[in-house]
Formats: C-alpha cells, sequence, structure tokens
C-alpha cells in the first residue's frame, strides 16, 4: 500500500506487504508531531485488527518491533524517537483499555442473563475463567515486552536508556499478563536502578514506581527474586538517599509514593546538594502531601530550618512561599493557630520563619492589637508573637505600630517583675518537694558523670576492642536502666516542670527579648530594670536560655563595657557567697583560687600547728557543683558580649584563674569540664597569652574525649587562629595540630565534629590563613606547606567521600564552601588545580577507601566538577581581560594528565582526556606557558605508545581523537601567542614575555614541585628558579625608557637572562617526563 491508510483502505488489505505499508505510514506520521497522535492510534488499532481477521497478528508483533527498533540507537533528546515511544505507549494504553471495556460489558451481559441470584457468585466465578485466557492484546503486549527486555542489558547506553524508556511508559498500561513476564520485567528493572549511567537510571525508577499501585503483597513468585510493595519502596528510597545524580534523586523524589513509611525520607531531600531539588521539596512535594499537621513536629521543624536558611534565594523564597502561603490558608489564616503549629517552645526556627511571614504577609501587621488584656493573659504563643512583632516593628522602623501597642519602659519592667515573681513562687511552692527533685537532679548528674567518664572509654574502644565496647555497652544500659528508676518517683514533678515551669519560662524570655530592644531612655525605667536584672540573675536560679538573654538586657542598659563586666563579676560573687553563712563569708573569686594552692598551705602548716588550726578556720570550703555551674553559666554568656582585650578588665583575670581553671581540672564531672572548656575558648578571644597555652589545652582535651569534648575543642581551636592567625602555633607542633585536623575531617563515626571541622578549615583557608609557601630560601617546601595541601585534599576527598553520602550537612557546607574559595581569588583556584591530578588519583587507585567501600563515584563526574571549580570564568572581581590570562586550567591539565600516566584505571584515563576540551585555554597565554603545556601533552602521549602492550593504556577511536584535537588546539594557541607577542615586541621594541614568564614561574612552578618528591630535581632546578628570581629583581629596576644605546645593552642582557630561563623550563619537562615517582600518599594518615 503506497497511499497512506484510512478506515476504509484497511478493510481492504489483504496481505502481509500491505500491512507492512500500512503500519510504516503510521509510523512515518507519529514521529512528526504529537497533535495526530489519537488519531493515528485509531488507525493502528484498525491495522491491527484486520491482521487478526487474516490470521497475520505474529507479523504486526514482529514488524512492529521492527520499527520500535529503529528508535533503540538514537540518543536522549531525540525529539523523533520521543514520539514514537509516547505513541507506542498510547497504542498499547488503547488496546489495554478496550480490553478492560470488553470484558465489563461481557461481565454485564452474563450477569443479566442470568436469573438466580443465589447462583450469581458461583456463576461469575466461572465466568471469570474466560477472562484469564490470553486476548490478542496481551500476548501482543507480551511480545512486546520480551522483545524490549532482550535489549535491556544492551552495551550501548542509548540502546538501554530507549529499552527503559519504553518500559516505562508500557508498564502502567501493560494489564494482565502472565506470570513469567511480569517477573522478569520486574527483575530487569530492578538491576537497570544501578546502571552506570545516570539516564536509564532515571527511567529505571519511572518505571519501578508505577510498581507501587500494583497490590504485591500476595504475589506469589517463582524465583529467587522477591516481589512487594516493601521492595520495591526501599528500592527507590535507596536510589533516592544514596544515588550522587541529582536528576536520580529528583525523579525518585517526585515518582516514590508518600506515606508513612516514606514521608521521612522525602522530606530530608530539603538539604539535598542540588538546588533544584530542594526547592521542589517546599513548591511542589509539600503541596501533595497536603494539610500541616500531616507532618510531625519534627518534620515540620526540618523544613523551616533548612528552607528558610538555604544558600539559595529560589529555594529561601519556596520555603516562605509554603509558610506564608499554603500553611497559612490550611490554619484558616489565622496567625496564632499557624504559631501553634510551629511549637515556638522546642523549635529555634520558628522566630525567623515569623519574621519571614511578616515580610512575605505585612498586611497581617495591621491585624495585630496588643491591649491591656493581652498583656494579662499571656501564653506561650501569644508571648512569641509579641516578641517577634516588636523586633520586626523595631528593625523595619514601624514606630507608630511599636507606640500603639507597647507600655513605657517601666511599666514592661513591672510585668517582667511580676511574671518572675510568678516563677519564683511555683518553684519553691513546696520546699520538701523542691529539695527531693534537687537531690534526684543531683544523682542524675552523679549518674552521668560516670557514664561520661566510661563514654570517653567506650568511644576509643569501638575502634580497637569489640569485647570492651560489649562491657562498657553493659554499663551503659545498667545505668540507663538506674536512671529510669530514679525518675519514675517525681513523674509528676517533672510534669510540672516541663509543661507548666517551662511554658512560664517561655513567657519571661519572650518579655526579655523585648527588653533586650527596648528604648530605656527614661531613666526611671532603666534603673527599674536593672535592679529587676541583678535581682532575677542573683537569686533566681534562671536556666542557661534565661541567664544569656537577661545579661544581654544588662549589656544594654549598662553604660558601657566596664560597667557591665563589673556589674557581671558581682554576680558570680553573690552567687558563690549565697551557699556560705556569714561566719565563712569568702569572696568566689578568692575560694576558688585559694583552693588551688590547698596542697601548698597544707605543707607550710605542718611546721606550725597555731598556723594550722588558724587556716582551717578561715579556708573556704568548697562550693556544691549546682552553685560553681550557675557561675560558669554567667560567666560564659558576659565573656560572649565582651569585645575588649582583658587587660581592661581586671576581674575577668581573677575569675579565669580561680573559676575556669578548676572547672577545667574536673574531668570527671561531666556539665562541669565542658562549661570550663568552653569559657576557656571565649577568654582566649580576649587575651593572646590565655590562647597560647589554651591551644595546647584543647589539643590533648581532644585526643583522649568523646564527641562533645571535640566539637567545643574544635571549635576553640578555629576561633583562636582565626583570631590570630597561624603563628600562635609554634611551627615544630604545627603539624600535630594539622593532623588532628585531618583525623578530626576522616572521623566519619562522628558526623557533627566531620562538619565543625569541614566549616573551620574552609574558613581559615578562605582567609588565607592556612596558605603557606615555599620556604624563604626557596630551597625546599616548607613542612606547613605540606601539611596544608594534605588538608586542602582531605577537604576535597570529603565532598565526594561514599561514607558521607549520609551526612547532608557535611554535603550541603562543602557544597557550598569550595566554591566559594575557589572563585574568590586567582591563588585558591590555582591551588585547587594543583591538587586535581593527587584528589583524581586518590580517589581511583586500587587502594583507594573509595574503591573499598563501593563507591558508585563516576570518573567523569569528578573530573568535571574539579574543572569547574578552576574555570577562570567563575572568578570574581576580574575583567575580561585578567580572566583571559589566567594558568589554572593550564597547570589543572598538567597535573590531570600526570594522574593520566600513572597506575590509575582506564575508566579514569579516558574520562580526563574526554574533558581536556572542556579546560578554558586562551591565546592570550605566554607563549612559554603553552610550551610547556604541549610538552606535557606529548609526554603522555610517548607514555601511552610506550605502555601500548597495557590494556590499561588502551584508547579507543574516541579517546584518541579527543587527545589528538586537544594537542592540535593547545598548538594552535601556541602559534598565535609567539605571533602576538611578535607584534607586540615590535611595538614596544622589546619583549615583555621574559618578565611575565618570570613571575610565572615564581608562582605557578612552585606550586607543580609539590607533587614531584625528587631531592635531585629539586636541587637542579633550585638554582634556576633562584636565577630567574635575579633577574627578575634586576629587570624591575628599569621601569623608565632610557636612551638606545642602554635598550641595546639591555636587549643583550635579557637575551642571556631568557636563555638561562629556557633551560629552566627543560628541568621543568624532564621534571613532567618522571611523574611514575610521585607520591599520593598522606603522611598524615595512620600507618
Amino acid at each position: 500500500m503506497s497511499s497512506r491508510p484510512t478506515l476504509e483502505s484497511i478493510k481492504r488489505i489483504s496481505t502481509a506487504e500491505e500491512l507492512r505499508g500500512a503500519m510504516s505510514h503510521v509510523f512515518q506520521d507519529a514521529q512528526l508531531s504529537l497533535s495526530g497522535h489519537r488519531k493515528l492510534v485509531v488507525v493502528l488499532k484498525n491495522i491491527f485488527d484486520r491482521s487478526i481477521e487474516l490470521n497475520q497478528e505474529e507479523f504486526f508483533a514482529l514488524y512492529f518491533t521492527k520499527l520500535i527498533n529503529k528508535i533503540l540507537p538514537l540518543k536522549k533528546g531525540e525529539k523523533a524517537a520521543d514520539r514514537i515511544a509516547k505513541f507506542c505507549s498510547a497504542f498499547v494504553f488503547s488496546l489495554t483499555n478496550d480490553d478492560i471495556l470488553r470484558k465489563e460489558e461481557e461481565k454485564k451481559k452474563s450477569q443479566l442473563d442470568e436469573n438466580v441470584d443465589e447462583n450469581a457468585d458461583d456463576n461469575a466465578e466461572d465466568e471469570d475463567n474466560p477472562d484469564e485466557e490470553d486476548t490478542y492484546s496481551t500476548l501482543f503486549i507480551q511480545y512486546l515486552i520480551h522483545h524490549l527486555l532482550r535489549g535491556i542489558e544492551a552495551r550501548d547506553k542509548s540502546v538501554r536508556y530507549r529499552v527503559v524508556q519504553l518500559l516505562a511508559y508500557l508498564v502502567h498500561h501493560i494489564g494482565e499478563i502472565n506470570r513469567d513476564s511480569f517477573e522478569a520485567l520486574y527483575t530487569s528493572l530492578m538491576k537497570r536502578l544501578n546502571d552506570k549511567e545516570p539516564i536509564v537510571r532515571i527511567q529505571a525508577i519511572v518505571a519501578i514506581s508505577k510498581f507501587q499501585d500494583f497490590n504485591l503483597d500476595g504475589f506469589e513468585y517463582t524465583s529467587n527474586t522477591r516481589i512487594g510493595s516493601e521492595n520495591v519502596r526501599d528500592s527507590l528510597m535507596n536510589s533516592l538517599v544514596t544515588d550522587e545524580n541529582a536528576e536520580v534523586r529528583r525523579a525518585a523524589l517526585l515518582n516514590l509514593s508518600k506515606d508513612q513509611n516514606t514521608i521521612g525520607a522525602i522530606i530530608e531531600r530539603a538539604s539535598d546538594t542540588n538546588m533544584i531539588n530542594r526547592r521542589l521539596v517546599y513548591s511542589r512535594i509539600v503541596r501533595e502531601i497536603g494539610n500541616i499537621g500531616k507532618l510531625d513536629f519534627e518534620l515540620r521543624d526540618f523544613l523551616l530550618r533548612w528552607g528558610l536558611n538555604d544558600r539559595d534565594g529560589s529555594v529561601q523564597a519556596a520555603a516562605v512561599k509554603m509558610l506564608s502561603t499554603y500553611w497559612f490558608e490550611a490554619e484558616g489564616k489565622e496567625l496564632l493557630n499557624l504559631i501553634s503549629q510551629l511549637r515556638v517552645t522546642e523549635s529555634d526556627i520558628a522566630a525567623t520563619a515569623v519574621f519571614k511571614f511578616f515580610q512575605a504577609q505585612p498586611d497581617e501587621l495591621a491585624k495585630i492589637v496588643i491591649d491591656d488584656s493581652y498583656w494579662k493573659e499571656l501564653d506561650v504563643n501569644k508571648a512569641f508573637l509579641l516578641r517577634t512583632f516588636y523586633e520586626h516593628c523595631n528593625e523595619n522602623n514601624l514606630y507608630d505600630l511599636i507606640d500603639a501597642n507597647f507600655p513605657e519602659s517601666i511599666e514592661l519592667a513591672n510585668i517582667l517583675e511580676k511574671y518572675l515573681r510568678v516563677r519564683v513562687n511555683n518553684f519553691y511552692m513546696d520546699n520538701a518537694t523542691t529539695n527531693a527533685y534537687d537531690l534526684q537532679k543531683e544523682k542524675l548528674e552523679a549518674k552521668y558523670d560516670e557514664h561520661f567518664e566510661e563514654h570517653d572509654q567506650l568511644k576509643e574502644a569501638v575502634y580497637d576492642c569489640e569485647v570492651k565496647h560489649k562491657q562498657l555497652h553493659a554499663r551503659y544500659l545498667q545505668l540507663v536502666e538506674e536512671t529510669n528508676e530514679l525518675n519514675e518517683g517525681f513523674k509528676e514533678k517533672d510534669e510540672f516542670y516541663e509543661n507548666d515551669l517551662t511554658d512560664l519560662e517561655f513567657i519571661i524570655e519572650q518579655l526579655l527579648e523585648v527588653a533586650k530592644e527596648f528604648d530605656f531612655s527614661d531613666e526611671i525605667g532603666r534603673r527599674k530594670m536593672l535592679q529587676i536584672i541583678r535581682k532575677s540573675l542573683t537569686e533566681d536560679r534562671l536556666t542557661d536560655k534565661l541567664v544569656s538573654v537577661a545579661l544581654k538586657v544588662l549589656r544594654k542598659i549598662s553604660i558601657n563595657e566596664k560597667d557591665f563586666i563589673s556589674m557581671s563579676a558581682e554576680i558570680i560573687t553573690d552567687i558563690r557567697d549565697s551557699f556560705e553563712t556569714e561566719e565563712e563569708f569568702h569572696s568566689a573569686i578568692s575560694g576558688f583560687a585559694e583552693d588551688d594552692d590547698e596542697d601548698e598551705d597544707e605543707d607550710e602548716d605542718e611546721d606550725d600547728d597555731n598556723s594550722k588550726s588558724k587556716k582551717r578556720k578561715v579556708q573556704p570550703r568548697l562550693p556544691p557543683d549546682d552553685i560553681v555551674i550557675r557561675c560558669l553559666i554567667v560567666t560564659q554568656h558576659a565573656l560572649e558580649l565582651v569585645e575588649e582585650p582583658s587587660d581592661n578588665h581586671v576581674s575577668l583575670g581573677s575569675i579565669y584563674s580561680g573559676l575556669v581553671n578548676y572547672a577545667i581540672n574536673c574531668k570527671e564531672k561531666h556539665k562541669l569540664h565542658l562549661l570550663g572548656l568552653t569559657c576557656l575558648g571565649l577568654f582566649s578571644l580576649i587575651d593572646k597569652n590565655t590562647a597560647k597555652d589554651a591551644i595546647e589545652t584543647f589539643y590533648y582535651e581532644m585526643r583522649s574525649s568523646g564527641e562533645e569534648v571535640r566539637i567545643i575543642g574544635m571549635k576553640a581551636i578555629v576561633d583562636i587562629l582565626s583570631k590570630y592567625g597561624a603563628s600562635i602555633i609554634a611551627p615544630s607542633n604545627w603539624f600535630m595540630y594539622a593532623r588532628l585536623f585531618y583525623k578530626s575531617l576522616t572521623s566519619f563515626k562522628m558526623p557533627k565534629l566531620q562538619c565543625i571541622v569541614a566549616e573551620g578549615l574552609c574558613k581559615l583557608f578562605l582567609a588565607d590563613i592556612f596558605n603557606s609557601t615555599q620556604s624563604p630560601d626557596g630551597s625546599e617546601e616548607s613542612s606547613e606547606y605540606e601539611s596544608e595541601k594534605q588538608l586542602f585534599e582531605a577537604i576535597i576527598l570529603s565532598y565526594f567521600h561514599p561514607l558521607t553520602v549520609n551526612n547532608d550537612e557535611l554535603r550541603q557546607i562543602l557544597a557550598f564552601c569550595i566554591p566559594v574559595y575557589s572563585f574568590s581569588h586567582p591563588q585558591h583556584q590555582l591551588r585547587l588545580a594543583t591538587v586535581s591530578g593527587d584528589c583524581i588519583y586518590r580517589m581511583f587507585n586500587d587502594q583507594s577507601e573509595f574503591v573499598k567501600h563501593q563507591s558508585r563515584l563516576l570518573p567523569s563526574n569528578v573530573v568535571q566538577q574539579l574543572i569547574h571549580w578552576c574555570d577562570p570564568n567563575n572568578l570574581v572581581n576580574l575583567t575580561q581581560f585578567d580572566i583571559k590570562k589566567q594558568t589554572s586550567h593550564v597547570w589543572q591539565s598538567v597535573y590531570m594528565l600526570q594522574a593520566v600516566e600513572q597506575d590509575t584505571p582506564r575508566s579514569v584515563k579516558r574520562a580526563i582526556i574526554n574533558n581536556l576540551n572542556k579546560l578554558y585555554l586562551t591565546e592570550e597565554l605566554e607563549s612559554k606557558v603553552l610550551q610547556g603545556l604541549l610538552d606535557a601533552v606529548e609526554g603522555t602521549r610517548q607514555c601511552f605508545e610506550t605502555k601500548a602492550n597495557d590494556p590499561e593504556y588502551a584508547l579507543d577511536k574516541l579517546n584518541t581523537r579527543n587527545f589528538d584535537s586537544f594537542q592540535h588546539f593547545v598548538q594552535d594557541l601556541f602559534e598565535k601567542a609567539v605571533e602576538r607577542e611578535k607584534k607586540e615586541e615590535e611595538k614596544t621594541g622589546r619583549s615583555r614575555s621574559n618578565s611575565i614568564l618570570v613571575e610565572l614561574d615564581e608562582n605557578d612552578y612552585e606550586t607543580e614541585k609539590s607533587l614531584v618528591k625528587e631531592e635531585e630535581a629539586d636541587a637542579s632546578v633550585k638554582d634556576d628558579v633562584n636565577d630567574g628570581e635575579d633577574a627578575d629583581h634586576e629587570k624591575a629596576d628599569t621601569t623608565e625608557v632610557k636612551s638606545e644605546d642602554e635598550n641595546e645593552d639591555q636587549d643583550d642582557e635579557d637575551q642571556t637572562k631568557k636563555d638561562g630561563l629556557n633551560k629552566s623550563l627543560e628541568e621543568i619537562d624532564a621534571m613532567l617526563d618522571e611523574e611514575d615517582e610521585v607520591e599520593y600518599d598522606i603522611s598524615m594518615e595512620e600507618s
């Protein structure tokens, strides 16, 4: 049949050849546009029916699959192939739908023919038997599925992609197929979830997700493969969480069913490293889930915390819209109802959420009315709204709203005093019960201290001795049981503390937050507030949060910082002295200081009994731990508000020598010890001498303690280095601190510590605090440089490491900090370029941790990411002219070619070679630099020729063509650069290439030497480098245009320097030929 088939012409078809022509016409039209598919499906169904009438249904199925085969080799994005795939799906859906309608009609007709109601069910079962027979449509679909499954493991990735794409379209419409076909389809698609190509995995996820709609729980399977809805869900969740490709995770995110089993993993994608995935959670997934009440508080808080703090503006906007539109409307547009859903007493992000709400819905501000009755009936939600409303109005200069809703300062002080009095009255309403509760708390603290001491042992034992781990774990369970027993007798008191008292303290905290920003220009109101704050800090046993906010209020109403420190010291003294009787009165500071000298005093007393007796009368006894803890809490929060050096505050020295030192030495008391270390870190920031001693204290504490101590210590060390620079560490001790950073960053069993270290290191590198280069004489690399280089490599490796795949916080930190560091300065980008080859080698060599942990990381993804980070076009604050002169990609290509020449897998070599064309190289670069790159490329070519018999060095035609293309490209740039330099030389009368080359020799070549460890090579190049430097200094003196004779003399001198420089470059090329001896080991690792 040569003409386009119509319904009339189809009826006249009588041969297989005519069927072939008609089908070809249909497929030809189907690939042109989607708009005509509905009509074409009707035409193809009629051709299918005609083939059945002619007993040619097998020919129809055979030729249908032949036509399908034509699109299988086509790559992703080919529109004609996508249209044919959708057409096939529509055709199969139509066949399945017709079968369903036919069976329903037959069933209804047979039921009408039966008039006996009693036997209706039996008759229905009997009539179901014919339905179970395979129809022509079912047979055709089974044939099509089996045909496609033959290519699902094809070598060509395009074939695999098209096969899985077609199956993904067909799965939802397959209707009834036999058990064997179903098992084969299920098993094959499950395998494709681990395909090496992301595009195949995406289609496999789409296909497998359709099985969620099937009832598989009662499915009886014959193979070893377990088939069930739970397996489908687990497989999709695994792809959602662990797949390194963002589009694959996105496919799982959008296709995974939303129920109680999956909603937690879905919401966690709010911390995904990909911005689009994070935004989809807020803009689409949350809307699909529905009402805010369907989410647990933890999930709501997680969504707000990650969304409102997201570094991407579009994600933040989506999170704000979710809050201010979807959730607000779901709560009937009642702001207090929305606030109640945030659980403000438990959430740290609730305040930020309400501030964002006010910004998104400014009209709601006018609807808020705070009158006298409002102040008298405060609850946690009203108090929270009161505080956030005031802060928003104050920050945005909405003073009319403040004047209309808030009282004078003296009245605010009176309101705060009333609530503080209520708290005290409730707290001490039952003296006996309160004392018993305090006693019980002391027992709990003692048990926790015991656990804390053994917990440190447990941390060390986990890595060394499994038996010891079990013993300590059993002891820990025993302590937990004892703690639970102690808690049994105080349930009612606990409920009071957890509910009523907690709510009351939250209301007081909100009032203090308002006071912190309030206008105290009225002296009477200021003095009243000062009196209330000092009294409450000294006598009311405030919680940690209340102490922090109260001290901020005290700082605001103080005259200056010296006045604030003086009052804080007096408060600490009053707290210390509150436990003593009048006869034993001693100041808090002297008491702690004298305790340190106790042993010394006793020795002196042995010589004089009378003196000993007197000293016993005057010597203060040690205060209880709860008093010391209260003093430390006030000290900590007061130090957080101090900016001036400690020399300006004499009282601080006494607090440090007595109070803080005592707490640090109480290693057996968990809370005391942690507070002491925290205060030590804060003291270090206002006194350099203290910092020098403190940094060593933190080092030794971190080596022998658990994660809590390590986190405090790491934060303090980073703060000290940020404040005073790396020079505060003695050069002889630098390596041990670098090793501490390295071991902490690779402590995969302590994910929170990893985040702290990663963020701290990124800050130190970004601020160039870690920026060591060669030793001053240029003779050899300094130990600081080598240590910092290894730390920087560890940061890059942590970003890709398979063991960090579940540490979303770490991935987010590194995904933000590494690009910020790299794009901020050319030297930063150059540093990253110099470690690229080393990082690639360490990820993919046979002994790599990545290989041991079966990483699914693709070499091409790593190479492309490193190239992107080193792209000069991403640098900020540079003109296009300066960007074209950057050499980061030149050096990156050299180091990556070194990795190619090493014993890396063939897939890595191919990935590097195939991505060389993505490097940004321009003719504006110096010809000498391009010549060096050409030599490196030629050296790599010679390496391939030398090792041609090694299968790991075998390149296919595509790799060879890409490598040749890159070499020709660099050669072309080199020739253009030479021509440009000649023209510039003619214009200026002299060549400027030497000075630029010497500068490159000083900056870039020094970084290259970090990978080459041969001492002989270093020694041979050193003299040439120094010659180049001397030439540069001599040339720098000639900055003005001289007479013609002087220029001629200068040209002769430049030629001599040029000859020496060429000799130096020859030495560089010689070193590039010897990369086989490059050492990739990190010396900071354990042997």
